[in-house]
């Protein structure tokens, strides 16, 4: 039987650029050194737990992380957690819950939980009586114990009790199910795990500086309070999935860049075959069946407490059927997707639907076989309504008929064409054809009703499987996206290394290039053999910034398995990414700009070790000059005793030109500046890296360039020329009574 659903009309350009409603509680355990963290995700109405970490205080640099990645709505802790841990929290604009926060960007409310509900026995039996569409039915206690040690590590012991408080708020609160009945559970579908083992550190303030991503209010006045949407970030260049689980799994992506080289080179090798001339048809074809994918997850939750709608059976339809398209398209292939292998191609080529072969599923084959013998069962069926019926019915049959349903067939009698009434007593008249007359019964409507009840309750069973399958095609969505990027941006595949090396040529930065209408390439190289530390100078509005944050983009876009703006490259694994890039003052922290500054320096100086990239722009600016050469100078030196080998990466801007004078010249430290030309005291910007070093800034040049009034430009030269020549600077009184005698 073929069911023909319509069409759904979703607008997909408008869901990417727009966060997803939902909501996420992550709870969070910290005893000692170790961190346990699971959270719920109530759109896809599933768990995530993360093993036991080593976590110290009071950087808690791996749950800072985790935050940020996860991106959760609702903090959950217990009452006792360590005073340290929850002003980190505050610190982050994360207040308890009922406080206001003075960020509206950090809707994130912490909620502090009796203790109790953190005990380890009350956590592990909550978690040994969950229920999940795909537990063993009818199995003993002792079973279901072993199920469920199959999901959840116990010997895990802070996660176990993150876990257990978790599960306690969400079913005291019922969350997403608080208008159904009592006794409809928190539907719970899944139970993952996720790691930042693997994963290169980068913290929010480097995704925010690099702009990796940069949210604004949807400026359409329809979407007020609706949601946000994604600025001129990396993201949104990235971003040309056609599905909204496509476009949330590249956020997760790109969230989690990753040091697993294996994945890098899968990722490129998926990436390089997408971009070739001749697969060119082969992406149109995917990106058709993906815009009709929908959140499978989301839809399976319904189900699990008995909403699904018709739309959401209709997408689940179409869902499957598409995925199916895309299957038998990645069949023919090079880069067959493992998860196609399970999958009956030339029957559900036949059937037009998704067919698993026999001897996957024992109970499923079971079902086949009923259902072959369907016929025998509708014909007993309609023997038994013929019974009920008046005896001026002969014969009746069970029909299905697509979006109808079971219907009975009966031929019209020679009374009911005569007087036109069509009722008959204990039947719904549906409608009329062709001297047929079709009606709906209590009977049909149970039948219906069953195996409506039956098929959901056999999805909901293979969920874990329709999960993983679903986050295959997301996973598709991404790569498809990344080789459309590639070849509309002109973006090359990287060499991912173990080595010391970052070799870029002709590099350029991501986002700068599409906002000018000449962009000029630069080349990058760092090493054990060439030097690690880059110190950069050169006037203001050179291109210094602009460069780092290029080389910074780069290195991070090979870790997430995407080509680069690039002609060629060679990039080492690097374990983080660590900025000191110019931000604006905080009124939720409290902190000025320059104590800003001074904490993303401590971080970087604390926590950068071997192959990590530190990019450090401008640094204390914002205080008094000497005190500013100072820090500066201190954390060079610093940087300069480790060693080459143990040093980081290391990218500094400055217009402290008189710190050369206090480090003794070493070929440790590279001097790098950016090409200029002065004409008629006016400067001519080449943006081109050169080697060596200069000793102004041209401040009022650049001033005059960006059009200060003509008597400002006068005086600051009159200032400066009197400076130089250590003569007193004379006052403006003075020069006004000058002119005047003039």
């Amino acid at each position: 039987m073929f069911i023909s659903f319509g069409e759904l009309w979703v607008f997909e350009e408008e869901l990417r650029h727009v966060k997803l409603e939902t909501e996420i509680y992550l709870s969070l355990f910290w005893a000692g050194t170790k961190l346990g963290i699971s959270y719920y995700d109530a759109n896809c109405h599933q768990i995530f737990n993360m093993t036991d970490t080593y976590e110290t205080a009071p950087d808690f640099e791996v749950l800072r992380q985790v935050i940020y990645q996860v991106q959760a709505d609702y903090i959950v802790a217990s009452a006792r957690t360590d005073e340290r841990l929850i002003q980190m929290l505050n610190g982050l604009g994360i207040k308890h819950k009922g406080r206001t926060s003075e960020d509206e960007n950090r809707p994130q409310k912490l909620i502090l939980l009796p203790s109790i509900d953190f005990g380890l026995d009350s956590s592990k039996r909550r978690i040994a009586n969950l229920q999940l569409p795909n537990s063993p039915k009818l199995i003993t206690d002792a079973d279901r114990a072993i199920f469920i040690s199959s999901l959840v590590n116990f010997q895990c012991i802070s996660m176990v009790r993150a876990l257990g408080g978790l599960l306690r708020y969400i079913d005291k609160h019922r969350i997403g199910v608080q208008l159904e009945e009592r006794g409809i559970r928190v539907p719970i579908i899944a139970i993952n795990s996720f790691s930042l083992e693997n994963t290169v550190a980068v913290d929010e303030n480097t995704f925010r500086a690099l702009q990796i991503f940069q949210q604004e209010w949807h400026p359409s006045v329809y979407k007020i309070g609706s949601g946000q949407k994604e600025g001129l970030s990396l993201y949104g260049i990235l971003n040309r999935c056609k599905s909204v689980i496509g476009s949330k799994a590249l956020k997760i992506m790109m969230l989690r860049p990753t040091t697993d080289i294996e994945i890098i080179q899968r990722r490129q090798e998926a990436i390089l075959y997408f971009t070739q001339l001749q697969n060119t048809d082969i992406i149109v074809s995917l990106e058709r069946s993906l815009a009709h994918v929908k959140n499978l997850p989301t839809i399976l939750g319904r189900m699990a407490h008995a909403e699904a709608s018709v739309r959401d059976w209709k997408s689940l339809y179409n869902t499957l059927y598409n995925a199916l398209v895309i299957g038998d398209l990645a069949k023919s292939q090079p880069q067959e997707i493992y998860l196609f292998k399970k999958i009956d191609f030339d029957e559900s080529a036949a059937q037009c639907r998704f067919v698993v072969k026999w001897g996957i599923d024992a109970d499923l084959d079971k079902k086949k076989q009923n259902y072959n013998t369907l016929p025998e069962l509708m014909s007993k069926v309609a023997k038994e309504e013929l019974q009920n019926l008046s005896h001026i019915i002969s014969t009746c049959c069970v029909v299905y008929l697509p979006q109808l349903g079971y219907l009975l067939e009966i031929p019209m009698t020679p009374d009911m064409e005569i007087t036109g009434n069509l009722n008959l007593p204990a039947l719904e008249l549906v409608f009329a054809s062709n001297k047929m007359v079709y009606y709906r019964s209590e009977r049909t409507l149970d039948h219906e009703t069953k195996i409506m009840i039956n098929l959901q309750a056999a999805i909901l069973e293979h969920s874990p499987q329709l999960i993983q399958f679903i986050n295959c095609i997301a996973e598709l969505d991404c790569l498809l996206s990344l080789a459309v990027v590639a070849k509309n941006h002109n973006y090359f595949k990287p060499d991912m290394t173990q080595s010391d090396r970052i070799f870029i040529k002709a590099g350029r930065h991501p986002l700068q290039e599409l906002c000018v209408s000449v962009f000029v390439p630069n080349d990058t190289f760092s090493s054990n053999d060439v030097g690690k530390m880059k110190l950069l100078t050169g006037p203001n509005t050179c291109g210094k910034s602009v460069y780092l944050k290029q080389v910074a983009l780069i290195v991070y876009m090979a870790h997430i398995g995407s080509f680069i703006p690039a002609s060629q490259a060679e990039i080492c694994i690097v374990p983080k990414i660590l900025t000191r890039i110019y931000a604006l003052d905080s009124i939720s922290t409290g902190l000025s700009t320059f104590m800003i500054d001074l904490n993303q320096m401590a971080h970087a100086l604390q926590n950068a070790n071997n192959n990590s990239l530190v990019i450090i722009d401008e640094f204390g600016i914002g205080t008094d000059y000497v005190d500013g050469v100072a820090l500066m100078v201190a954390s060079l030196k610093y940087w300069l005793n480790k060693g080459v080998e143990s040093s980081p990466h290391l990218f500094i801007t400055t217009h402290f030109h008189n710190v050369l004078s206090c480090i003794a010249p070493t070929n440790k430290l590279e001097l790098l500046t950016m090409d200029i030309m002065q004409e008629n005291d006016e400067l001519v910007y080449l943006y081109q890296l050169t080697k060596g070093h200069i000793n102004s800034s041209f401040a009022i040049q650049v001033a005059k360039h960006a059009g200060l009034d003509q008597k400002v430009i006068d005086r600051a030269n009159q200032v400066l020329l009197n400076l130089r020549q250590n003569k007193p600077i004379q006052g403006q009184e003075e020069i006004i009574d000058a002119d005047m005698e003039k």
